[in-house]
């Protein structure tokens, strides 16, 4: 819509803007140099924030990955399996219920997420570069305060 024969500024465009708009923009951002960085490792980012978890948390359940990767329950079934053929993961069952399925990260698993966990930590240092201590922590509880409130 015009005003006076010019282009009105997008809500985000004006001082200050939208919240939601710079958050996801800094997110996407932030995704996308790391999902070319790990694409060089042979990796998605959906493999590495799974075999991530696994990393540091081994026999999750499929529930468990997709509270703390916040995807659906096929879409992880789907990851686990293409992982379990590359021979990244494996799926065991639970000794107190042969219902739920444990999920392993292997040694090649392992081989393949140790050099990418570590491209995580330098996205982290590259935002210590833009941002002061103070603000870096400011944000970081910021946007826990934010998650928190709106997850419930």
């Amino acid at each position: 819509m015009e005003q006076n024969g010019e282009a009105r500024p997008f809500p985000w465009q004006e001082r200050g803007g939208l919240t939601g708009h710079w958050l996801k923009r800094a997110y996407t951002a932030m995704r996308r140099q790391l999902e070319t960085e790990l694409r060089q490792l042979g990796l998605t980012h959906a493999q590495w924030s799974a075999l991530g978890l696994l990393y540091y948390r081994e026999g999750l359940t499929h529930t468990d990955l997709e509270r703390h990767m916040l995807i659906e329950a096929p879409s992880i079934t789907s990851l686990i399996t293409g992982m379990e053929k590359k021979g990244w993961v494996e799926r065991r069952q639970h000794p107190m219920d042969a219902r739920i399925k444990q999920i392993y990260i292997t040694e090649q698993g392992r081989r393949m997420i140790e050099p990418a966990l570590q491209l995580g930590k330098e996205g982290d240092e590259r935002l210590k570069g833009l941002l002061s201590e103070t603000e870096l922590n400011q944000l970081k509880e910021t946007l826990r305060k934010i998650a928190l409130h709106l997850e419930g």
